[in-house]
Protein backbone atom coordinates (compact mmCIF):
# COMPACT_ATOMS: atom_id res chain seq x y z
CA UNK A 1 0.00 0.00 0.00
CA UNK A 2 1.45 3.36 -1.08
CA UNK A 3 0.56 6.32 1.13
CA UNK A 4 0.14 9.71 -0.53
CA UNK A 5 -0.09 13.28 0.67
CA UNK A 6 -1.71 15.72 -1.75
CA UNK A 7 -0.68 19.37 -1.99
CA UNK A 8 -3.29 21.05 -4.17
CA UNK A 9 -3.72 24.82 -4.58
CA UNK A 10 -7.30 24.50 -5.87
CA UNK A 11 -9.78 22.95 -3.39
CA UNK A 12 -12.24 22.08 -6.14
CA UNK A 13 -9.73 19.51 -7.41
CA UNK A 14 -9.84 17.35 -4.27
CA UNK A 15 -13.00 15.41 -5.25
CA UNK A 16 -11.35 14.54 -8.56
CA UNK A 17 -8.28 13.23 -6.75
CA UNK A 18 -10.47 11.11 -4.47
CA UNK A 19 -12.38 9.70 -7.43
CA UNK A 20 -9.15 8.86 -9.25
CA UNK A 21 -7.54 7.07 -6.32
CA UNK A 22 -10.76 5.24 -5.45
CA UNK A 23 -9.97 3.11 -8.51
CA UNK A 24 -6.50 2.28 -7.17
CA UNK A 25 -6.83 0.03 -4.09
CA UNK A 26 -3.04 -0.10 -3.71
CA UNK A 27 -2.99 3.66 -2.95
CA UNK A 28 -4.18 5.49 0.15
CA UNK A 29 -4.49 9.28 0.54
CA UNK A 30 -3.34 10.02 4.08
CA UNK A 31 -3.45 13.81 3.89
CA UNK A 32 -4.59 16.65 1.61
CA UNK A 33 -3.45 20.24 2.04
CA UNK A 34 -3.94 23.53 0.25
CA UNK A 35 -1.71 25.88 2.26
CA UNK A 36 2.01 25.71 1.49
CA UNK A 37 2.79 26.26 5.17
CA UNK A 38 1.01 23.03 6.10
CA UNK A 39 2.83 20.74 3.68
CA UNK A 40 6.23 20.20 5.30
CA UNK A 41 4.91 19.79 8.89
CA UNK A 42 2.36 17.28 7.59
CA UNK A 43 5.04 15.31 5.77
CA UNK A 44 7.18 15.14 8.89
CA UNK A 45 4.21 14.06 10.97
CA UNK A 46 2.73 11.50 8.56
CA UNK A 47 5.81 10.21 6.75
CA UNK A 48 4.07 9.22 3.48
CA UNK A 49 5.64 7.36 0.58
CA UNK A 50 4.74 10.02 -1.98
CA UNK A 51 4.01 13.74 -2.10
CA UNK A 52 1.91 14.74 -5.12
CA UNK A 53 2.17 18.51 -5.51
CA UNK A 54 0.28 20.93 -7.71
CA UNK A 55 2.61 23.06 -9.86
CA UNK A 56 0.27 26.06 -9.58
CA UNK A 57 2.00 27.29 -6.43
CA UNK A 58 4.70 29.89 -6.99
CA UNK A 59 7.57 28.21 -8.82
CA UNK A 60 10.15 29.20 -6.22
CA UNK A 61 7.88 27.80 -3.50
CA UNK A 62 7.61 24.45 -5.27
CA UNK A 63 11.40 24.29 -5.53
CA UNK A 64 11.76 25.07 -1.85
CA UNK A 65 9.17 22.49 -0.84
CA UNK A 66 10.90 19.84 -2.97
CA UNK A 67 14.31 20.56 -1.44
CA UNK A 68 13.14 20.80 2.15
CA UNK A 69 10.89 17.74 1.89
CA UNK A 70 13.67 15.63 0.36
CA UNK A 71 16.08 16.71 3.10
CA UNK A 72 13.58 16.00 5.87
CA UNK A 73 12.44 12.65 4.39
CA UNK A 74 15.15 11.15 2.14
CA UNK A 75 12.96 8.22 1.08
CA UNK A 76 10.04 10.47 0.05
CA UNK A 77 9.10 10.46 -3.64
CA UNK A 78 7.82 13.77 -5.02
CA UNK A 79 5.57 13.95 -8.09
CA UNK A 80 4.78 17.35 -9.59
CA UNK A 81 1.47 17.76 -11.44
CA UNK A 82 1.23 20.65 -13.89
CA UNK A 83 0.52 22.03 -17.33
CA UNK A 84 3.87 23.49 -18.36
CA UNK A 85 6.00 21.94 -21.08
CA UNK A 86 8.98 24.20 -20.39
CA UNK A 87 12.18 22.11 -20.20
CA UNK A 88 13.90 24.73 -18.02
CA UNK A 89 11.08 24.71 -15.48
CA UNK A 90 10.87 20.91 -15.41
CA UNK A 91 14.62 20.53 -15.04
CA UNK A 92 14.45 22.94 -12.11
CA UNK A 93 12.09 20.59 -10.27
CA UNK A 94 14.31 17.59 -10.88
CA UNK A 95 17.37 19.48 -9.67
CA UNK A 96 15.37 20.30 -6.53
CA UNK A 97 15.02 16.51 -6.04
CA UNK A 98 11.55 15.90 -7.45
CA UNK A 99 11.02 12.30 -8.56
CA UNK A 100 8.66 12.89 -11.46
CA UNK A 101 6.54 15.29 -13.49
CA UNK A 102 3.10 14.51 -14.93
CA UNK A 103 0.96 16.61 -17.24
CA UNK A 104 -2.36 17.25 -15.57
CA UNK A 105 -4.32 16.45 -18.73
CA UNK A 106 -2.77 12.97 -18.82
CA UNK A 107 -3.03 12.34 -15.09
CA UNK A 108 -5.63 9.55 -15.16
CA UNK A 109 -3.58 7.37 -17.53
CA UNK A 110 -0.14 8.17 -16.14
CA UNK A 111 -0.45 8.30 -12.36
CA UNK A 112 -0.31 4.51 -11.95
CA UNK A 113 2.84 4.04 -14.07
CA UNK A 114 4.42 7.11 -12.47
CA UNK A 115 3.94 5.76 -8.96
CA UNK A 116 5.40 2.40 -9.98
CA UNK A 117 8.43 4.01 -11.62
CA UNK A 118 9.35 6.31 -8.73
CA UNK A 119 8.83 3.47 -6.26
CA UNK A 120 11.58 1.63 -8.17
CA UNK A 121 13.93 4.58 -7.65
CA UNK A 122 13.69 5.95 -11.20
CA UNK A 123 12.55 9.35 -12.39
CA UNK A 124 9.32 9.74 -14.33
CA UNK A 125 8.31 12.32 -16.89
CA UNK A 126 5.21 12.37 -19.07
CA UNK A 127 6.07 10.58 -22.34
CA UNK A 128 4.78 13.57 -24.31
CA UNK A 129 7.61 15.65 -22.86
CA UNK A 130 10.41 13.13 -22.70
CA UNK A 131 12.00 13.66 -26.10
CA UNK A 132 11.57 17.43 -25.87
CA UNK A 133 13.50 17.51 -22.62
CA UNK A 134 16.32 15.39 -24.02
CA UNK A 135 16.55 17.35 -27.27
CA UNK A 136 16.68 20.68 -25.48
CA UNK A 137 19.81 19.91 -23.49
CA UNK A 138 21.24 16.41 -23.73
CA UNK A 139 24.20 17.40 -21.58
CA UNK A 140 22.21 17.92 -18.38
CA UNK A 141 22.55 15.44 -15.56
CA UNK A 142 18.76 15.31 -15.38
CA UNK A 143 18.48 14.00 -18.93
CA UNK A 144 21.10 11.34 -18.28
CA UNK A 145 19.03 9.91 -15.44
CA UNK A 146 16.15 9.00 -17.74
CA UNK A 147 16.41 5.49 -19.11
CA UNK A 148 13.01 5.83 -20.79
CA UNK A 149 9.94 7.88 -19.84
CA UNK A 150 8.84 4.99 -17.63
CA UNK A 151 12.11 3.93 -16.03
CA UNK A 152 12.51 0.95 -18.35
CA UNK A 153 16.05 -0.39 -18.52
CA UNK A 154 17.97 -0.95 -21.74
CA UNK A 155 17.54 -4.72 -21.48
CA UNK A 156 13.81 -4.37 -20.81
CA UNK A 157 13.55 -2.12 -23.85
CA UNK A 158 15.21 -4.82 -25.96
CA UNK A 159 12.76 -7.42 -24.66
CA UNK A 160 9.86 -5.04 -25.32
CA UNK A 161 11.05 -4.52 -28.89
CA UNK A 162 11.10 -8.25 -29.56
CA UNK A 163 7.70 -8.78 -27.95
CA UNK A 164 6.22 -6.15 -30.27
CA UNK A 165 7.94 -7.99 -33.15
CA UNK A 166 5.89 -11.07 -32.07
CA UNK A 167 8.90 -13.12 -30.98
CA UNK A 168 8.26 -16.02 -28.63
CA UNK A 169 9.88 -16.29 -25.22
CA UNK A 170 12.31 -18.86 -26.57
CA UNK A 171 13.23 -16.67 -29.55
CA UNK A 172 13.82 -13.66 -27.30
CA UNK A 173 16.02 -15.71 -25.00
CA UNK A 174 18.04 -16.94 -27.95
CA UNK A 175 18.53 -13.52 -29.50
CA UNK A 176 19.53 -11.84 -26.23
CA UNK A 177 21.54 -14.79 -24.84
CA UNK A 178 19.47 -14.96 -21.64
CA UNK A 179 17.29 -17.65 -20.09
CA UNK A 180 13.57 -17.97 -20.80
CA UNK A 181 12.92 -17.36 -17.11
CA UNK A 182 14.78 -14.04 -17.33
CA UNK A 183 12.67 -13.09 -20.34
CA UNK A 184 9.50 -13.72 -18.34
CA UNK A 185 10.86 -11.66 -15.44
CA UNK A 186 11.49 -8.77 -17.83
CA UNK A 187 7.97 -9.20 -19.20
CA UNK A 188 6.47 -8.88 -15.71
CA UNK A 189 8.57 -5.80 -14.98
CA UNK A 190 7.41 -4.22 -18.24
CA UNK A 191 3.75 -4.89 -17.45
CA UNK A 192 4.25 -3.30 -14.03
CA UNK A 193 6.14 -0.24 -15.30
CA UNK A 194 3.73 0.42 -18.16
CA UNK A 195 0.71 0.08 -15.90
CA UNK A 196 -1.03 -2.55 -18.04
CA UNK A 197 -2.51 -5.98 -17.32
CA UNK A 198 -1.15 -8.20 -20.05
CA UNK A 199 1.12 -8.49 -23.08
CA UNK A 200 -1.48 -7.01 -25.45
CA UNK A 201 -1.70 -3.90 -23.29
CA UNK A 202 2.10 -3.73 -23.17
CA UNK A 203 2.35 -3.75 -26.97
CA UNK A 204 -0.32 -1.06 -27.24
CA UNK A 205 1.45 1.17 -24.72
CA UNK A 206 4.85 0.63 -26.34
CA UNK A 207 3.54 1.89 -29.68
CA UNK A 208 1.48 4.72 -28.14
CA UNK A 209 4.41 6.02 -26.07
CA UNK A 210 6.92 5.74 -28.89
CA UNK A 211 9.01 3.11 -27.08
CA UNK A 212 9.11 0.79 -30.08
CA UNK A 213 11.64 1.49 -32.80
CA UNK A 214 12.90 -0.87 -35.51
CA UNK A 215 16.41 0.55 -35.22
CA UNK A 216 17.08 -0.57 -31.62
CA UNK A 217 20.37 -2.35 -30.94
CA UNK A 218 20.06 -5.85 -29.48
CA UNK A 219 23.75 -6.17 -28.65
Amino acid sequence: MKTIVLAESCPTMFPGWEQLFAQMPEVSIVGAYMSQQDILPALRDIGPDVLMMDAQYQYTDTLRICQESAEALPSLKILIIGDTASPAVIRGWFKARASGYLLRRALASEVGPALAVVADGCQYISPRLYQTLLDTDKSTSTAKHYVTPTGITRRELQVLHLIVEECTTAEIAQQLFISEGTVETHRLHLIHKLGVRNTAGMVREAIFRGLYTKSISLS
